[in-house]
């Protein structure tokens, strides 16, 4: 009996042990020093080129082209136009998922309104503004001349969207913007925008 107790505590601290270690890294913030934390096709790169970042307070994509014989102007808009096609699906993917959490918090009827135009409204804003897509960092590879540029978009600016298209949704319609009123839409909106 003792000898199974032991043995049972024995497994359980080798289990707790070993699932500490295989916890691993967690990704980088975006900072602006270049530490060069990785490898890429043979060259140190900054940690975000081999896209180990996050922001809590954007939306971020790294777009990636070969250096042209045309130039660099030419290289820079092919790598930020293919970061800026990568962040339009994120930014979409955001949306989404706020109209579904907003969704949530309202009545069936109201709900199925938002859940119906999630899609709609969440490639429309993805889409609208290209302009309030920003670069904000870039680097070349030394070894072979390829663009990595680090594209972003705020969080602020697609919450700001999404707020002003769902009231706007929910204004077509007399009577549902009544029970909108009615139901706290408004206060359920800021709510969804405070995390």
């Amino acid at each position: 009996m003792i000898k199974n107790a032991l043995l049972f505590l024995l497994l359980m601290l080798s289990f707790l042990a070993f699932s500490a270690c295989t916890s691993g890294p967690k990704a980088d913030r975006i900072d602006l020093d270049e530490d060069l934390k990785c490898t890429q096709d043979g060259a140190s790169a900054p940690e975000w080129v081999c896209g180990n970042v996050e922001h809590e307070a954007m939306q971020i994509a790294i777009g990636k082209a070969a250096q042209s014989k045309i130039g660099r102007s030419f290289t820079l808009r092919e790598a930020t136009a293919d970061g800026v096609a990568k962040i339009k699906r994120r930014a979409q993917f955001y949306v989404e998922k706020k109209i579904r959490k907003f969704a949530r918090m309202m009545d069936p009827e109201l709900a199925q309104i938002a859940d119906d135009s999630s899609q709609k409204i969440a490639k429309e804003i993805s889409q609208a503004e290209q302009n309030d897509y920003k670069q904000i960092k870039e680097w070349q590879n030394p070894a072979n001349g390829d663009l990595f540029v680090l594209v972003a978009i705020q969080n602020r600016w697609l919450d700001q969207q999404i707020r002003e298209e769902l009231l706007a949704l929910y204004e077509t319609d007399a009577a549902t913007w009544k029970k909108f009123r009615e139901t706290d839409g408004e206060d359920k909106l800021d709510t969804l925008f405070e995390d």
